[in-house]
């Protein structure tokens, strides 16, 4: 018997490059995606959990408050998660 092999889809946009990488035998386990049209498209497939943008804007605040991110400028932190 054959193994899928898995991915996980950083920056997923809509999905395209997944769909395509499932057709070709991988399985997708995880896909991010930031943008809210795009984290939507993946929602409609099934492919991103039920994040709100609430839920987006407070993983974002939470991040900011990460060590690597202290050093940056407010305007380099807006432009890291510009949405």
């Amino acid at each position: 018997m054959t193994q899928k092999r898995t991915l996980i889809s950083l920056f997923a946009g809509a999905g395209g490059l997944d769909l395509g990488l499932e057709q070709a035998g991988f399985t997708t386990k995880v896909a991010n995606e930031l943008e809210p049209q795009a984290c939507e498209t993946l929602r409609q497939n099934k492919k991103l959990c039920n994040l709100n943008g609430l839920e987006i804007n407070e993983f974002i605040n939470k991040s900011l408050e990460q060590k690597c991110f202290k050093r940056l400028s407010a305007n380099k932190k807006k432009l890291f998660f510009k949405r």
